[in-house]
């Protein structure tokens, strides 16, 4: 039981061993193939230290070791296999036995520790001079540049002031010149303004006078033409006149004669049906008559009456008895003269 119990922390050490003894041949191989070859290749460098170790502890101790039947191989990753490898180092510096106590110096070593500490002091003391030196040469060619460079910018300063001057000059002659230039066109201009505001005048005047003269002929020739056309309106006038008063003249005589010839005719007609009443010599009465187109009777009223009422009667109904009277074709004639009419009606033949 006891032998057992001693051998199970050498198999912890046996699977921490492999990992130190291939730190470098692992790193190789990880940096060379892939992350698969170099798995495996822990696996197995971790399975022969462990047969190795095993091997030693039988041949130190001639002690029987029981080989199990199985070892538990985990596969690890790259950063889980460096932390592995930092944790045995830390270890094995940890169990390392603790340095020999260091033994008191010798008279010349103490000597030779005083000369290098004053070789020390002497170089850093050098080393300061240098740096000052270096530092004043710095500042010394700071200032020199510094110096220049004042210089280059006064130089710079200069000739930007002369060409500002130049400049202004240049510009102010520029100006100078564009305003006499400016001023000559300005006066080119009013120049020729003037010319053809006289010329326009002078072309205005002239289509006045020519508009004026030509007003004049057109006005006399108007003139002349209506007078010539008022003579000829006053002749043609005077010739409608005559001929209108000619025609007016038949017109009235032929109306004068249609309208007498057929008055006889309806006095003829109506006497031929009109009976008159005794004791009526002296009677006279007015009746108003009112005809169609076609010469019927449309209305008949007595305008003034004779004082009896049988004489009036009789009149009446000679008019109410014919119906139709003869009237003229002419509708103008008809309208004035047979549309409506007075006829006397008297008891004397």
């Amino acid at each position: 039981m006891s032998k057992r119990t001693n051998h199970a922390p050498s198999r912890q050490q046996a699977s921490a061993v492999p990992a130190t003894g291939a730190q470098g041949s692992g790193s190789l191989r990880l940096e060379q193939k892939s992350t698969r070859f170099w798995v495996a290749s822990v696996a197995l460098h971790t399975v022969i230290a462990v047969a190795l170790f095993a091997s030693f502890n039988i041949f130190s101790s001639r002690e029987t070791m029981v080989i199990p039947d199985s070892i538990n191989i985990r596969v690890v990753s790259l950063a889980e296999l460096k932390k592995l490898q930092n944790q045995q180092v830390e270890q094995k510096r940890q169990e390392a036995p603790p340095p020999p106590p260091v033994e008191p110096p010798k008279q010349q070593e103490q000597e030779e520790q005083r000369k290098a500490q004053e070789a020390e002091r002497q170089r850093q003391e050098a080393e300061k001079q240098r740096q000052a030196e270096q530092k004043r040469r710095e500042a010394e060619a700071q200032k020199k540049l510094l110096l220049q460079k004042k210089l280059e910018e006064e130089k710079k300063e200069k000739e930007r002031k002369e060409k500002e001057i130049k400049d202004k000059e240049r510009k102010e002659k520029e100006l100078k010149d564009k305003q006499q230039k400016e001023k000559q066109e300005q006066e080119r201009k009013r120049q020729e303004q003037l010319k053809k505001e006289q010329q326009e005048k002078e072309r205005k005047e002239k289509e006045r006078k020519d508009k004026e003269l030509k007003e004049k002929f057109e006005a006399f020739k108007k003139e002349q033409e209506r007078q010539q056309a008022e003579k000829a309106a006053q002749a043609a006038q005077a010739a409608e006149q005559q001929r209108r008063a000619q025609a007016a003249a038949q017109a009235a005589s032929y109306e004068q004669g249609e309208v007498a010839r057929f008055m006889r005719l309806i006095k003829e007609r109506v006497e031929q049906d009109w009976y008159r009443p005794p004791e009526a010599s002296k009677l006279v009465v007015y009746l108003e008559i009112s005809l169609f187109p076609n010469g019927e009777v449309a209305d008949v009223k007595i305008v003034e009456s004779s004082g009896s009422p049988p004489f009036d009667r009789s009149a009446l109904s000679a008019v109410q008895q014919r119906h139709r009277f003869p009237v003229p074709e002419n509708k103008d004639i008809f309208e004035r003269h047979f549309r409506k009419f007075n006829m006397l009606f008297r008891g004397e033949d």
